[in-house]
C-alpha cells in the first residue's frame, strides 16, 4: 500500500507542458475533499493515433491504502508555480496590437488600463505591472464596455488564494 500509480492522457498540445519530476494533485470520487499528491514518474513516448494523446503515469504515495485499483480519479499537474503574484483570469484581458489592457473599476466608472503580462495561459494570467492587489476588474470584456463608462457592480469575485 505504500504508493500506486496512474496513468492519465496528455492531449498533443499540452505535451510540451510535462516533464518528469512535476507535482500533480489527484482527487478521487470516494474522498472528494481530499487531495492526493503526486508526481509525474513516467512519460510514454507514443501518441496514439485514435484520441492524439501521449500517456503520463503519475506516482503517489497511498500509505493509508485509501486509493485502489480501478477507482476514478481526477489529476491537475502543476505547470506553472510561483507564490505571492498577482493573477486575473483571463477573460478580463483584451489586446490591442502587442498591448494588453483590462477594465478597471474606480468608483463607478471603467478605466481602460493597460498591464503588463508575466505569464499568460487559456484561463489565467500573470500581471507584473498595471495592477494592484485589491484593485477591482471587469472579470468578462464585452462590447458594450468603454474607457469612462459608469458601471454598477452587482457581483464580486474574490481572488483565489490557492493559485
Amino acid at each position: 500500500a505504500g504508493s500506486v500509480n496512474m496513468e492519465i492522457g496528455i492531449i498533443e498540445k499540452d505535451i510540451k507542458k510535462i516533464a518528469q519530476g512535476q507535482a500533480a494533485e489527484i482527487r478521487v470520487d470516494t474522498y472528494p475533499q481530499k487531495i492526493f499528491e503526486g508526481k509525474v514518474s513516467t512519460i510514454i513516448p507514443l501518441i496514439t493515433s485514435s484520441n492524439r494523446t501521449m500517456q503520463v503515469r503519475l506516482k503517489m504515495g497511498n500509505s493509508q491504502g485509501e486509493l485502489l485499483p480501478g477507482m476514478f480519479a481526477r489529476a491537475r499537474i502543476l505547470i506553472y508555480e510561483k507564490s505571492g503574484v498577482l493573477v486575473i483570469p483571463a477573460s478580463s484581458l483584451f489586446q490591442e496590437g502587442e498591448n494588453f489592457f483590462v477594465f478597471k473599476v474606480t468608483g463607478a466608472r471603467l478605466s481602460k488600463t493597460p498591464v503588463v503580462l508575466n505569464y499568460l495561459q487559456e484561463d489565467y494570467a500573470e500581471v507584473i505591472a498595471g495592477l494592484e492587489a485589491g484593485e477591482t476588474v471587469a472579470l468578462k470584456v464585452i462590447g458594450e464596455l468603454a474607457d469612462g463608462k459608469e458601471v454598477e457592480i452587482i457581483d464580486e469575485e474574490a481572488a483565489d488564494e490557492s493559485r
